[in-house]
């Protein structure tokens, strides 16, 4: 079957009841390096409750909203919300606690099936989360993943039509794809078509490469390392190629982990431009907090006014240093 084929066939698996009650309840609250973090969970369409982690920024809102997944540490997300986002975390299903702790992400069953599928549903009623929220503005939310997140981004891009932009960091075209690269396989490919052909079958349909063509007009920003051990440089560029515009992709000189700084800097300015609340001039960006703009254009106010300030200045001085040699010539 064609992959848009596929992708027609598939996009419904990921419909839910938007009006359904998140039932939003809080865990615990902290405050860390002058931040709020509140970890909360949600009730899960699928079933179960989506354990979060809520970081709220400094400053005046309404904010940016930023969603991602816990494939990285809560450091990656304080930096966003030092922007100004209001960033959650959101848990897989496979790393709930509810499921009696981590256990990886796969089981080659058809558990994996229904967990992916659980997982982008979870994260579109993350952006529903977000939407309600008072201090966040709804026209300004993304989404950003790295590694898994990175490949099940692409995913979501292809059903969510409501985020402003995507940030794809390590990613590729999926789970099958992953697995079944002669690099990352554990065994000859014909012995893992053999056991695991039921796994891949069912797969297969809801695989991100075959959705993530549909994200348009959401822009996309890919982010790939060229000796990464776990993403294959061939794979991360199929996931990229097939990619709807408009997009944007940077490579780096780095492994998969840890990744550069600069890939959190290159992101943040990148999003500024879809998640920001316009364009500043003066001000340093990243800075996605609405007051942004007005002090930014308070700033400019006031070197205008400054540079006619001196301007007339320089000009009385040079009357009077004119009327000066005047009187001198006298």
């Amino acid at each position: 079957m064609a992959s848009n084929d596929i992708f027609e066939t598939g996009v419904g698996l990921f419909a839910y009841d938007r009006e359904a009650s998140l039932d939003i309840q809080q865990v615990e609250s902290r405050i860390e390096d002058g931040l709020a973090i509140i970890e909360i969970t949600y009730a899960s369409p699928k079933g179960g409750r989506v354990p979060a982690t809520l970081i709220l920024p400094r400053g005046m809102g309404p904010y940016a909203g930023l969603v991602m997944q816990r494939s990285m540490e809560l450091e990656f997300g304080k930096r966003y919300a030092g922007y100004g986002a209001v960033v959650i975390y959101v848990d897989a299903p496979s790393f709930r606690p509810q499921d009696a702790g981590p256990r990886g992400i796969l089981t080659f069953t058809e558990l994996d099936v229904g967990e992916q599928i659980q997982l982008i549903i979870d994260l579109r009623r993350a952006i529903d989360l977000l939407m309600t929220r008072p201090d966040v503005d709804p026209e300004r939310i993304a989404y950003l993943g790295v590694s898994y997140g990175g490949a099940m981004g692409g995913l979501l891009a292809g059903v969510e039509n409501r985020l402003q932009a995507y940030v794809l960091i390590v990613g590729d075209g999926g789970l099958v794809t992953h697995v079944t690269n002669p690099e990352n396989c554990n065994m000859p490919l014909d012995d893992f078509f053999e056991e695991y052909g039921a796994w891949i079958d069912a797969m297969w349909p809801i695989e991100p490469i075959h959705f993530v063509s549909h994200a348009s007009p959401a822009p996309l920003l890919f982010q790939n390392a060229l000796r990464d051990p776990y993403v294959n440089v061939d794979d991360a560029l199929r996931y990229q190629d097939v990619a709807s515009e408009p997009k944007q992709v940077i490579w780096y000189d780095s492994e998969h982990w840890p990744l550069p700084d600069e890939v959190i800097t290159d992101n943040a300015r990148w999003l500024q431009q879809f998640i920001g609340p316009g364009a500043l001039y003066l001000l340093p960006t990243p800075n996605y907090r609405s007051s942004a703009v007005l002090i930014d254009r308070l700033l400019i106010a006031g070197l205008a006014i400054l540079a006619v300030s001196m301007a007339f200045l320089i000009r009385h001085l040079s009357r009077q240093d004119r009327n000066n040699l005047r009187g001198n010539g006298k």
